[in-house]
């Protein structure tokens, strides 16, 4: 059986587990071919969400401090957006930014600013005038 495998290190068993669990898995050259709103569509309206960024999908020009880098993954100027955009919509319960490899990351540490930064996104567009967390 022919297979090609699609960006990040995701194996069949690990993303059928996701599957089985409710997770809807979104590979990056999916995202880069259809955009996000396929990816966003999927939020419950009005939904509490946990944000959670692999940061090995991230493409390894901007987060190079991971142990698996994607070339061809997402973008800062991709994510940022659509993450102000969720926090505006939906109460952000709780995010984190996993598969940070600090020994692997640029002398000038880019990777955890980038991590910060994604989190002040968020945050900030959370607690914005318009956002979710002023309309509890």
């Amino acid at each position: 059986m022919a297979h090609r495998r699609r960006q990040g290190s995701a194996r069949r068993p690990e993303v059928e587990a996701a599957r089985a669990y409710g997770s809807h898995v979104f590979p990056a050259d999916e995202l880069h071919e259809s955009g996000w709103e396929p990816v966003l569509e999927t939020i419950p309206k009005g939904s509490a969400v946990y944000v959670t960024i692999d940061a090995d999908g991230m493409d390894p020009t901007e987060m190079p401090g991971v142990m698996a880098p994607s070339p061809g993954g997402i973008l800062y100027r991709e994510i940022a957006p659509v993450l102000r955009r969720i926090a505006r919509n939906h109460r952000v319960v709780g995010m984190d930014v996993v598969e940070i490899a600090p020994s692997y990351d640029s002398a000038n540490g880019i990777t955890a600013i980038m991590a910060g930064r994604l989190l002040v996104n968020v945050l900030g567009a959370s607690w914005a005038p318009e956002g979710a967390m002023r309309r509890r």
